[in-house]
């Protein structure tokens, strides 16, 4: 014979068993878990980082004078009640930093992480005043925007 080899002289079913790559099911499951592991070490490295911000943001508030830390409660009553009067008013970045104030003020007296929990108490009572007065006023959507016009788009 011209072409003699062990390949020649197997069955078609035998040829098509080696001709066809078996999927390198190892290597396939290692990728996943290297992909995986990865993400979640970038996970929990985010989460540590953004769990360190927190206390900072509480004690800087601690540090603000008592009018002025009234002052931005007020105004996050005030701009979360809008929010959730008018629904298409969308607030932009400085919008966004004002309604994490009471978020804040919340966190520092129930993870007691505040050096002055009256003057958090404080502030969260003009926050909840503030917002209960936005939510019962009826002016038009148009008339909050103009109060704070550098909160929204």
């Amino acid at each position: 014979m011209l072409f003699e080899s062990k390949y020649f002289n197997l069955t078609l079913q035998e040829r098509a068993m080696l001709g066809s790559r078996s999927p390198n099911i190892e290597g396939q499951l290692l990728n996943r878990i290297l992909i995986i592991l990865g993400a979640a070490v970038c996970v929990i490295s985010s989460a540590a980082s953004a769990g360190q911000g927190v206390p900072q943001n509480i004690t800087f508030l601690a540090r603000m004078p008592d009018a002025k830390l009234n002052l931005a409660a007020t105004m996050a009553g005030n701009v979360n009640g809008v929010a959730q009067r008018c629904r298409a008013l969308k607030l932009n970045e400085n919008g966004k930093a004002i309604i994490a104030v009471p978020v804040l003020l919340y966190d520092g007296l129930d993870k007691h992480l505040t050096p002055n929990p009256p003057k958090f108490k404080r502030a969260i009572r003009a926050y909840e005043a503030a917002y209960n007065k936005a939510v019962r006023r009826r002016d038009d959507c148009q008339t909050e925007k103009a109060k704070y016009p550098r909160l929204y788009w």
